[in-house]
């Protein structure tokens, strides 16, 4: 029920995102069916990662960080501040699930700040400016401070440990012979593995699975441990 909830979420998230920028209701409707039966993202939403959290979590930023720059020439005083430190803290949670908003998260606010420019009005410029800086500092001590509680019972100071060799597992699976029928299986592997299997072997789709690039990283990164 949570699953669908999420999915849900996302549709009425992108519905409203679409609204905004003033798309036709027939394309509207449409995306939004899509995205109701798209075996991808049907898949992230059914499957127990933490895809089923982001799908939904994306687009609701979008439009709660979009809304808080929307309404900024609104704000006043502390509100700014706040503003700031609530888009601070929704970047904060994006991190938190999927690691690489760490630096994707940032570019949101220099998008900001380059819209802000185009404006050309200082009070809009000085504003922006107020509430990126906050929402900076807000974000850089939150991940800092996670990351220093991870540094003082594990040793890392990191959000996870797994990034470099997942990084190179994916990399190393790349790069292997990529004959015609593998690429079909991984396309068929892209609604899940139950339907990659049901028109390629196992072995076809075992190579497109986690198991296959984690293989990747475990053995390259005990070559690594191995020569100190």
């Amino acid at each position: 029920v949570v699953q669908f909830a999420l999915l849900f979420l996302t549709q009425f998230c992108c519905f409203k995102i679409l609204q905004k920028l003033n798309g036709k209701p027939l394309f509207n409707a449409l995306a939004v069916f899509y995205i109701g039966i798209s075996p991808a993202l049907v898949n992230c939403a059914l499957s127990l990662y933490s895809e089923i959290l982001i799908i939904a979590l994306i687009p609701a930023a979008i439009l709660l960080i979009g809304g808080i720059f929307h309404y900024l020439p609104q704000l006043t005083g502390k509100k700014i501040f706040l503003a700031g430190f609530a888009a601070g803290l929704i970047l904060i949670v994006l991190t938190l699930v999927k690691g690489i908003f760490e630096v994707a998260g940032p570019l949101i606010f220099i998008s900001s700040f380059f819209m802000a420019l185009r404006i050309k009005k200082p009070d809009i410029i000085k504003r922006t400016t107020l509430v990126i800086l906050v929402g900076l500092l807000t974000f850089w001590s939150g991940i800092a401070a996670y990351k220093t509680t991870n540094k003082h019972f594990n040793g890392n100071y990191t959000l996870t440990n797994r990034g470099a060799w997942a990084f190179y597992g994916f990399a190393a699976r790349r790069v292997e012979p990529m004959p015609k029928e593998r690429i079909m299986a991984g396309l068929a592997f892209i609604p899940g593995e139950g339907a990659c299997k049901r028109f390629y072997s196992e072995e076809q789709c075992y190579f497109w699975s986690f198991y296959t690039s984690d293989a990747f990283s475990f053995t390259k990164l005990k070559e690594v441990m191995a020569q100190g």
